[in-house]
C-alpha cells in the first residue's frame, strides 16, 4: 500500500514539473474593432452568436447594445431602449437576447433577428449579472449592491 501511494505521488510530482516547464504561447492580436467616437466608457459584458458571426456588446454609457459582425468587425446594429446595459445572454434556441438594464431595473428581452425589445421583467435598480442554468432553463440575476438573486424562467 505504501509503495502504491509513493508511486502515485511520484507520478503527480512529475506531472507538475512537466506542466511548469511548458511555456504558454503569447497572445496575438487577430482583429481590431473600430468604435464610433460617441461610444465611451466601460464594456460590461459580451455575448456571442457563432452561427451568425455576431458579437453583442454592452457599453454602459452608450444606452444601447452594439451588434458586431465577427468577420469584419463592423457594427451591424444598435439595440436602443436600454439605459444602462450590463450583462447579456444570448439564447440561440429561442433567438433571444436577455440584457439587464441597471438604470430601469429591468431585464430587457430582445428578438435577435429583428433586434426589437419584445418584453421586459421588472427587477430592482442596478440589475447586474446574469447566470443561466440550461438544465432548469432559469436565469439568475444579481443586483450589484444587494447581491440579491432572482430566478426567472426563460
Amino acid at each position: 500500500m505504501k509503495r502504491t501511494i509513493a508511486i502515485l505521488l511520484l507520478m503527480c510530482g512529475l506531472f507538475v514539473v512537466k506542466m511548469q516547464s511548458q511555456e504558454a504561447a503569447p497572445l496575438k492580436l487577430v482583429q481590431t474593432y473600430k468604435l464610433p467616437a460617441d461610444v465611451k466608457g466601460n464594456f460590461d459584458h459580451f455575448a456571442i452568436d457563432l452561427a451568425r458571426n455576431r458579437l453583442f456588446a454592452t457599453p454602459e454609457a452608450y444606452k444601447a447594445v452594439l451588434v458586431f459582425d465577427l468577420k469584419t468587425g463592423n457594427i451591424i446594429h444598435k439595440i436602443s431602449g436600454i439605459e444602462k446595459p450590463h450583462a447579456i445572454l444570448y439564447r440561440d434556441d429561442l433567438k433571444r437576447l436577455y440584457v439587464t438594464d441597471g438604470e430601469a431595473g429591468d431585464l430587457k428581452i430582445a428578438d435577435s433577428e429583428s433586434y426589437k425589445i419584445v418584453s421586459s421583467v421588472k427587477l430592482l435598480e442596478d440589475a447586474d449579472s446574469i447566470g443561466y442554468d440550461p438544465a432548469t432553463k432559469l436565469l439568475t440575476l444579481t443586483m450589484a449592491e444587494a447581491m440579491f438573486t432572482k430566478p426567472i424562467p426563460c
